[in-house]
């Protein structure tokens, strides 16, 4: 996992605002999700218990990357992915 994705997961952890580069988290208090952004295209949503994915429109190697990182934190890294 890039130095990147690793702060990205981080940040969704701690529930907290987070910006590096063309990725940014933001955490909404009032419903408790993480919104990731790539280049500001909407690419997750995260909570407690659920995670959805977008390409955004874009379907990059950077935003496969970015989604994979949040699958392998979050949800089953050996029955889910993005290829």
């Amino acid at each position: 996992m890039r130095k990147i994705e690793s702060q990205m997961c981080q940040a969704i952890q701690s529930s907290q605002n987070w910006s590096n580069a063309n990725t940014t988290v933001h955490f909404n208090e009032e419903t408790q999700t993480s919104i990731v952004r790539l280049h500001g295209n909407k690419i997750a949503e995260v909570t407690d218990d659920s995670m959805t994915i977008f390409d955004g429109g874009w379907q990059t190697t950077t935003t496969k990357s970015r989604l994979n990182a949040l699958i392998n934190e979050f949800c089953n890294s050996m029955t889910d992915g993005v290829f």
